[in-house]
């Protein structure tokens, strides 16, 4: 698997998102429950992990912990947050763990991209 994979939890309804981060240079591989993510990263080595809430009944910090059992260091991107701010709180203190509200192309790229680089630098030391 290429070193610009993303493992996308969510459903693969949102083309437009989809299409923006192949235009961004990224490959996706999107998976819609918690199981399947978790096997995907058994075998399979990800830029990051982008957890996508919209249309999806998944919990955004339980897919970040079970993914980080198996992938301690995987960076993350959580998009389209609950409207409960505990939670949403709560994913924002986890380490290497964007969370966003908007569900601008742009903006998940460039919390990719950040994240990405903290995975970087972990791998530096």
């Amino acid at each position: 698997m290429k070193s610009n994979t993303l493992l996308v939890v969510g459903n693969d309804q949102n083309r437009e998102l989809l299409d923006a981060l192949f235009d961004g240079g990224f490959e996706t591989i999107v998976r819609p429950t918690l199981e399947a993510s978790v096997w995907e990263l058994r075998h399979h080595r990800f830029l990051a992990l982008l957890v996508d809430c919209v249309g999806t009944d998944v919990d955004p910090i339980e897919v970040v912990l079970n993914a980080r059992d198996v992938a301690p260091d995987i960076p993350a991107v959580v998009v389209g947050g609950r409207e409960d701010a505990g939670e949403t709180a709560a994913a924002q203190a986890l380490p290497r763990t964007e969370v966003l509200n908007s569900r601008r192309a742009e903006e998940i790229i460039l919390s990719l991209e950040k994240v990405a680089k903290t995975k970087d630098k972990i791998h530096d030391h």
